[in-house]
């Protein structure tokens, strides 16, 4: 619609689909923020419930990443016999270290008296479970009562269900046995009442202020790729849980094996492989040995 815009004759066709059109969807996708304002009325043929933002290289990336994932299906099944891609470079996904929850933050955050607050009661104790199994936030929702088997959680990750599907199996410390103990008698099949993820993020952030969870992290922003910093409880999400996670058990097991075993990542995975990074305690243990 953008393109036709200002060529009525555009048209955007899998089988003749050329590297050209990819830098321009790339331009759109970098520049919509800004064409939702020049160009109120396409929007009124198809409305957004949100204005769009400004895309960093990751969200960029990630975009090209499954259009690409289609292509490459397209040309396998003999759908198209014409890559796109063949002549386009797509932009690098850039990460910074991973930030996370320590465990006595994330204990504190499990002890704190929220029984005056039923609401941010039952999210706490939501993402408490989540730190302490480790699930992408899709597949965290999609878990069962009968998830639990013999004292672990079992599921199969969505990410790899279609190529090599394998069992990720996480035993519950304490605190996860206490929280399914807790809702364990609710009415539903779900293992808890889950609202929608955005609900869930804002109520994370809340519960991170109202404990005082709020220590300055250092990130790099994935719009503007600089380094920022920035308290914490900001920044806070369900996928924060996840890293809290695989950022614990790799600092006190580094054996990336085990590791990837417990979390459902590839063993030599990048994404991965940034957990390795030696963190601020283990630091400060190094140099008070050497005063």
């Amino acid at each position: 619609m953008f393109q036709r815009h200002h060529n009525r004759r555009y048209e955007l066709n899998l089988t003749r689909m050329t590297s050209n059109d990819l830098r321009l969807y790339e331009k759109f996708l970098r520049n919509e923020h800004e064409y939702y304002k020049t160009y109120p009325t396409l929007y009124k043929d198809v409305p957004e419930k949100r204005a769009p933002k400004k895309r960093g290289d990751n969200t960029v990336s990630g975009i090209f990443t499954k259009l690409r994932t289609f292509v490459s299906w397209a040309l396998k099944k003999d759908k198209s016999f014409n890559d796109p891609f063949e002549n386009f470079e797509n932009v690098n996904t850039k990460y910074g270290s991973p930030i996370y929850l320590t465990v006595e933050e994330r204990n504190k955050i499990y002890k704190y008296d929220f029984s005056q607050n039923p609401k941010m009661e039952l999210q706490r104790d939501i993402f408490i479970f989540q730190c302490v199994v480790g699930c992408r936030i899709g597949d965290f929702y999609k878990l069962k009562k009968d998830s639990l088997i013999n004292g672990s959680v079992h599921y199969i990750q969505e990410k790899t269900k279609e190529g090599n599907p394998r069992t990720i199996r996480v035993p519950l410390i304490p605190i996860g046995q206490e929280i399914f103990e807790k809702y364990k008698d609710i009415e539903e099949d779900r293992l808890f009442p889950f609202m929608s993820q955005q609900k869930y993020n804002k109520y994370i952030k809340k519960i991170f202020k109202e404990v005082g969870i709020n220590r300055m992290v250092t990130r790099l922003n994935p719009t503007t790729n600089t380094d920022e910093r920035l308290p914490i409880c900001d920044i806070a999400s369900s996928h924060m849980a996840r890293k809290t996670f695989i950022g614990n058990v790799y600092k006190y097991s580094p054996d990336q094996k085990l590791v990837s075993i417990l979390s459902g990542h590839k063993e030599n995975s990048t994404a991965f492989n940034r957990y390795a990074n030696v963190d601020d305690e283990m630091m400060a243990e190094v140099m008070q040995k050497i005063i």
